[in-house]
C-alpha cells in the first residue's frame, strides 16, 4: 500500500509541477492583468461565495464515501447511487442558497449572471471531485494523478486562444474566464467516466429518503468540519471587499499575492486526497500507518518550510516578475502569506490523518476556533493594515489550526519524537536559514542565490539525516503488500 502511494504521489506531483505553475504564473495572473484589479476582485469575491456555500454541495459525503469505498471496494455500486441522488437534491438547495445572496445585496444584482455562472462552476467542481473520490476509493492512484490536471489543461487550450491570441479581444473578460472553467470541469467529468469505466455501469439510482436522511446524519461531522474550514480560507475576499472603499480593487490586489499560496496548497490539497484513502487501509497497521505520517511530514513539511524561507527573502524580486509596478502593495503581503503554506502543510498531513482516525470531534472544536481567530483577527486587521492584515490574520488561523491538529495526530497516535530527531531537524532548520540569509549578502545575481539557497537546503537536509534517499529508495522497492 504504501509503496503504491508513493509512486502514485511521484507520478501526481511530477505532472502538477508540469501544468500548475504555468496556469498560475502565465494564464491566471494575465487574464486578471488583462481584465483588471476590480472585475477580478469582484470575481474572486464572487467565486469565494460560492466555494463557502458549497458546503451546501458536499456537507461531508466526498470524504465519507471514499472512506467507505476504500475500505470495501464491492460496495461501490450500491453507495455511488445513494450519494448520486443526494448530491443532485443538495445542487437545488445549493443553487436557491447562491440566488439569495446575488439578489439579496444590491452592489451584487448588476452582475448575478457571473454570480450565477461561477455557482454552476462550483456544482461541476463538486461533481468531479466526487468522481475522483471514487477513483481513489478504488485504488487507482494513478489515474487520479492524471485526473488532478485534465481540468486544467483544457482551460489551458481553451485560454491561450481566447485571452492571448489576436482573435478575441472583445470576448476578455472574467465572464468568458468563468466560461473557460465550465468548459475544463465538463471535459474532466468526460474524462473521469471513463477512466472509472465498468463499475458506473453496475451502479443503480434509488430514491430512498429514510436512507439518504441516514447518510446526511452520519456525514454531519464531516459536513461542519468541512464547512468551518471553508469559511476561515475563503471568507479573507468577503470582508476585504466588505470592510474596506473600494472593496473589489483591494480584493483583486489581494489576489495577487493569494494565488501563489493557493498554487502551492494545491499539492497540499493532492497529498490529502491520496493521503486519506491510504490513512483508512493502514488504520489496522499502527506501525504503518505511524511511519507514513513520520516519513510524509519529512518530504512534505519540511520542504515547504524551505520554500516559505526563499519566498520571505526574495519576495519583492518575484512580485516585481509577476506584477511590475505593484511591488509594494502585495510583496509583503505575499511573504506573509506563503510562511504560512508550512500551516497549510501541517493542516493537510494531520487534519488527514485524523480523519481517517474519525477523530471529527476534535477537527470541529479546531475548525470552530479558527472561524473565530479568522474573523475577530481580519476585523481588526483589515481596516488598519489593508490586505497584509487580511495576509496576517490567515497565518494566525492555518498556524493555530494546523498545530492543534499536529499535537492531537502525534497523541493519539502514541508518536513521540525523540530528541535526537528534534535536533536534527532544528540543525536542518537553522543551517538552512542561515544559509539563505548569508547568501543575500553576496554580490551574485538574486535568483543564483534562491537556487544555491534551496540546493544548500537539500543539502543540510541529507548531512542532519532529515529524511535519507536510501530509506525512500527502499519503500519504493518493497512489494505493494508491505
Amino acid at each position: 500500500m504504501l509503496n503504491k502511494f508513493l509512486k502514485g504521489l511521484s507520478l501526481l506531483l511530477l505532472l502538477n509541477l508540469l501544468v500548475k505553475p504555468f496556469w498560475v504564473l502565465f494564464i491566471d495572473r494575465l487574464v486578471q492583468e488583462q481584465v483588471g484589479n476590480v472585475a477580478f476582485g469582484m470575481y474572486q469575491t464572487f467565486a469565494s461565495f460560492t466555494l463557502i456555500l458549497g458546503i451546501i454541495l458536499d456537507p461531508g459525503l466526498k470524504n465519507r464515501y471514499n472512506t467507505q469505498v476504500a475500505k470495501d471496494n464491492s460496495s461501490f455500486s450500491a453507495l455511488s447511487g445513494d450519494y448520486l441522488i443526494l448530491k443532485l437534491g443538495l445542487g437545488f438547495v445549493f443553487f436557491l442558497a447562491i440566488g439569495a445572496v446575488a439578489f439579496g445585496f444590491e452592489q451584487y444584482q448588476a452582475h448575478w449572471r457571473l454570480f450565477l455562472l461561477l455557482a454552476f462552476n462550483q456544482f461541476l467542481l463538486s461533481v468531479l471531485l466526487f468522481m475522483r473520490a471514487a477513483l481513489t476509493g478504488l485504488g487507482h492512484y494513478s489515474r487520479d494523478s492524471m485526473m488532478s490536471v485534465v481540468d486544467r489543461l483544457a482551460m489551458i487550450a481553451l485560454s491561450l486562444p481566447l485571452f492571448f491570441g489576436p482573435h478575441f479581444k472583445h470576448l476578455r473578460t472574467v465572464e468568458t474566464f468563468a466560461l473557460v472553467h465550465t468548459a475544463g470541469y465538463v471535459i474532466g467529468i468526460v474524462v473521469c467516466v471513463a477512466m472509472i469505466g465498468k463499475p458506473l455501469f453496475a451502479i443503480k439510482l434509488r430514491f430512498r429518503p429514510f436512507h439518504l436522511k441516514d447518510i446526511l446524519r452520519r456525514s454531519f461531522p464531516f459536513a461542519l468540519f468541512t464547512g468551518l474550514m471553508a469559511l476561515y480560507i475563503y471568507v479573507d475576499f468577503i470582508m476585504i471587499e466588505r470592510l474596506m472603499p473600494n472593496g473589489f480593487e483591494h480584493a483583486g490586489r489581494y489576489r495577487k499575492a493569494y494565488r501563489f499560496l493557493e498554487a502551492a496548497s494545491m499539492y497540499g490539497l493532492l497529498f490529502g486526497n491520496l493521503l486519506l484513502p491510504v490513512f483508512s487501509a493502514l488504520l489496522a497497521n499502527k506501525v504503518m500507518f505511524n511511519r507514513l505520517v513520520i516519513m510524509v511530514f519529512k518530504i512534505f513539511v519540511l520542504p515547504a518550510f524551505m520554500v516559505a524561507v526563499v519566498c520571505v527573502l526574495y519576495r519583492n524580486e518575484l512580485m516585481d516578475l509577476a506584477y511590475p509596478g505593484e511591488v509594494a502593495v502585495v510583496a509583503n503581503t505575499f511573504g506573509v502569506l506563503m510562511v504560512d503554506f508550512v500551516s497549510i502543510c501541517l493542516f493537510y498531513l494531520f487534519g488527514t490523518a485524523l480523519t481517517a482516525l474519525h477523530h471529527m470531534a476534535w477537527l470541529n472544536r479546531l475548525a470552530a476556533a479558527g472561524v473565530v481567530i479568522n474573523l475577530v483577527v481580519n476585523m481588526i486587521l483589515i481596516p488598519r493594515m489593508g490586505i497584509l492584515g487580511a495576509a496576517v490574520a490567515t497565518l494566525c488561523t492555518h498556524g493555530a489550526v494546523g498545530l492543534g491538529q499536529a499535537y492531537i495526530t502525534l497523541v493519539s497516535c502514541g508518536i513521540k519524537p525523540k530528541w535526537h530527531q528534534a535536533l536534527r531537524i532544528l540543525g536542518f532548520i537553522g543551517g538552512s536559514v542561515a544559509a539563505c540569509i548569508a547568501l543575500t549578502y553576496t554580490p551574485i545575481h538574486w535568483s543564483a542565490q534562491l537556487v544555491a539557497g534551496l540546493t544548500l537546503s537539500f543539502t543540510f537536509a541529507l548531512f542532519f539525516k532529515v529524511f535519507s534517499l536510501r530509506e525512500i529508495a527502499l519503500i519504493l522497492n518493497k512489494s505493494p503488500n508491505e
